[in-house]
């Protein structure tokens, strides 16, 4: 009997050892080349590939540059030169003026950690930091005022309200 319940054991940890190199080997595309020979070795290509294969579909969309808000100014530039490094431009209206200073600081702690670790990655100055800030606050989503709109009480307006209120804050159309 003894025998027994050890040979499942060995039978199971070899099927998890097998399943386990099996998706570590699925993932050597997916994180775009990084370990090749030492140091992680990674272009902007291969960053937003790898995003992508994390995050899935909880990345949004992106816009094209030229449909920014004052798409000249240097708040656009730096929006693209930087935010578009790991992923898709986002447009400002994606948070509110509150949200985006807590983003943009959380962003540019990951473009600092990547910088020195990955080819084509860079981080704002501080003085690039405070332009970013105050384009995506100027042209920030209006949130919603919720007493306006008496419907968000329905159970179509709850679930409106769950499902949205997930990534930012209801927008004011």
């Amino acid at each position: 009997m003894k025998n027994n319940r050890n040979f499942v054991i060995g039978i199971s940890l070899l099927i998890i050892g097998v399943i386990g190199l099996s998706a570590l080997s699925g993932m050597r595309p997916a994180m775009g080349g990084m370990m090749a020979g030492g140091p992680m070795m990674m272009d902007r290509t291969g960053m937003k590939e790898m995003m992508k294969n994390m995050m899935g579909e909880q990345l949004p969309p992106g816009i094209s540059p030229e449909k920014l808000p004052d798409p000249q100014s240097t708040g656009a530039h730096l929006l693209a030169q930087y935010c578009t490094q790991c992923h898709a431009l986002p447009g400002p209206g994606l948070h509110t003026a509150e949200e985006w200073p807590s983003v943009v600081d959380r962003m540019n702690r990951r473009m600092r950690m990547m910088s020195g670790m990955m080819h084509g990655i860079s981080a704002p100055s501080d003085s690039e930091l405070k332009t970013l800030v105050t384009y995506l606050q100027q042209h920030a989503q209006k949130p919603m005022d919720k007493s306006k709109y008496t419907d968000l009480n329905t159970p179509a307006g709850k679930s409106f309200q769950a499902i949205c209120s997930q990534c930012h804050a209801l927008p004011d159309l």
